[in-house]
């Protein structure tokens, strides 16, 4: 006989045979004690930020053996981990922003871990360059021209320190920055 699904706990089952001519045999009582399957666990991890790229590595069990897989979840969805018991998990093409992200083991008797982490992450994105620079000087005043650029397209200002305080220049990717009446 096969009971499919059957609970964990302590079972009572009762067997006897008959034959043809209902002739029964008597009647034999027994106890099964189902033990509960246990949940895997993470064990360990650790991350790291390459550019837009998180890598996170790590290590899992499973006391029954059945440990089926790992995922790296954020809430919103999960990314499957490639490994079981040693695990990788790359996400690739993260944009600028503030993440977090948790871990999650699973059985093949869909037991679920408790969720390791979190993960925190910052995405800056690229650091902002200045490609090119002139400057001139008529009379007293001081004039910078140049180009400047930012790969993942989020240039905001530039900036010349000058005397007492910074200056905000005209323009971003071309920029002029005036300063006039220099002593």
């Amino acid at each position: 006989c096969t009971i499919p699904d059957i609970q964990a706990g302590t079972h009572a089952f009762r067997l006897k045979t008959s034959d043809s001519y209902l002739n029964d045999s008597q009647l034999i009582d027994f106890t099964v004690e189902i033990e509960a399957s246990s949940a895997p666990t993470i064990d360990s991890f650790d991350y790291s930020v390459d550019g837009d790229t998180l890598t996170v590595t790590g290590t899992a069990s499973d006391a029954d053996g059945d440990l089926e897989r790992v995922l790296l979840s954020n809430g919103a969805g999960l990314q499957l981990c490639e490994g079981t018991e040693t695990f990788v998990c790359t996400l690739s093409g993260m944009g600028v922003g503030q993440y977090s992200f948790f871990l999650i083991a699973e059985d093949s008797q869909s037991n679920v871990s408790d969720q390791a982490g979190p993960i925190d992450v910052v995405i800056k994105g690229d650091v902002p360059a200045i490609d090119s620079y002139d400057y001139s000087i008529a009379g007293n005043t001081l004039t910078v021209t140049g180009t400047a650029s930012d790969t993942d397209g989020d240039l905001q200002s530039i900036v010349m320190a000058i005397g007492p305080g910074p200056m905000t220049c005209e323009g971003t990717t071309t920029f002029t920055c005036t300063i006039s009446d220099l002593a």
